[in-house]
This record gives structure tokens, C-alpha cells and sequence, in this order.
């Protein structure tokens, strides 16, 4: 289940944590608190809002971004703005969560 919730979140890029709440039937908190402790372990990386949003971006889009400000050295937050929105994929993928039961469970049914 931990790893379920880590892709969707991935797979969604821009996560509204009361909807992870609802899908994962989890409280608001418990999704902050997880999102929180998932990110100081280093299993998501990205940013948390105050609208109560997260923002998953690589480690490779961090480089990215980092690599084009010490390139350009002194940088507005405008621009840095407008060259994060291309270096940073925020078009979700495809969310598919299994809800099916598993095999085994209905071959014991049956």
C-alpha cells in the first residue's frame, strides 16, 4: 500500500492532498504527515503548498533547475519561474489503481 500511495502521488505530479485523502481513505493530516516523512526519507521529492498541494519533481528536473541557475548565476524569480515551467514535466501520468481483489482471494471465495 505505501508503495501504491507513492506512485500515485507520482504519477500525479500535482497531488491535492485532501484527494489523496479520499482515495487512500486516509485523514488530511495522515496524508501530510506521510507526504512528509516519505520526502526526509527520500522517497518523494518535491514541494508541499500552502493550498494543500503537492508537487512531485525529480531529482533529475532538480538538476535541471539547478544546473540552469548556476549557468545563468544572478536570476529574477520571474525567470526562474517561467524556465522551471519548462524544465519541470507537471502533465500527469496515467493513474491506474488496482481494486480488483487478488487471485488467490477469489479462488477461496469460489
Amino acid at each position: 500500500m505505501l508503495q501504491e500511495f507513492i506512485d500515485y502521488i507520482k504519477n500525479k505530479k500535482i497531488a491535492a492532498l485532501d484527494e489523496v485523502a479520499s482515495e487512500f481513505k486516509l485523514k488530511s493530516q495522515e496524508v501530510v504527515n506521510r507526504v512528509e516523512g516519505l520526502e526526509s526519507m527520500g522517497r518523494l521529492t518535491g514541494l508541499l503548498d500552502d493550498r494543500g498541494k503537492f508537487i512531485y519533481i525529480t531529482l533529475d528536473e532538480m538538476a535541471s533547475v539547478a544546473k540552469w541557475i548556476n549557468i545563468q548565476g544572478r536570476i529574477t524569480v520571474s525567470d526562474l519561474a517561467v524556465e522551471s515551467n519548462r524544465l519541470i514535466d507537471l502533465n500527469p501520468k496515467e493513474v491506474i489503481r488496482d481494486t480488483a481483489p487478488a487471485p488467490e482471494a477469489e479462488a477461496v471465495e469460489a
